[in-house]
């Protein structure tokens, strides 16, 4: 078994409620590449007033980790994306240009509030269509109007998620 990729892990250390330290790190790119993972993207939270990230803060973050890892094998390879809490300020900045979306720029990871989905969500999705990005929604299991009822998810689908 080998060939997957991990697009949605907090392996960068000290960003957001993920690990802490490179240590910390290592052991869990180690454990991933154990189970036959290639690549693993780092996706860090971007999500106002708990972790306010930002485009130059994390490119800065990963090229101090790869520093710190240099070399070392026996772990994937390694990427940058951001988990983008679809609050008004983080889905401006997303829209302007100022997110993180996954390598080659044309997806990006979107976290949803987990009670209700916003009114606007479908607009949203689009305008992030009109601007190259499709919104990969980040757990879905989590969200309860998918719960409720499995058609919730119809429209997103519809919009590209």
């Amino acid at each position: 078994m080998s060939g997957f990729i991990d697009l949605h892990v907090h392996f960068l250390p000290g960003v957001d409620d993920g690990v802490r330290t490179d240590a910390e790190a290592l052991e869990l790119l180690r454990g991933l590449r154990a189970l036959g993972f290639e690549r693993a993207v780092a996706t860090p939270h971007i999500r106002s007033a708990y972790f306010e990230n930002d485009r130059e803060g994390l490119l800065a973050a990963m090229e101090a980790f790869r520093g710190a890892v240099g070399t070392e094998a026996g772990i994937p390879e390694l990427g940058l994306a951001a988990e983008h809490h679809l609050d008004d300020r983080v889905f401006h900045r997303l829209l302007e240009g100022e997110g993180v979306p996954y390598p080659g720029g044309r997806a990006a990871l979107i976290e949803l509030p987990e009670a209700q989905f916003p009114l606007a969500l479908d607009a949203r999705f689009f305008d992030l269509q009109l601007r190259g990005l499709r919104p990969v929604i980040a757990h879905p299991e989590r969200y309860l109007p998918l719960f409720r009822s499995s058609d919730a998810i119809r429209p997103l689908l519809e919009r590209g998620a």
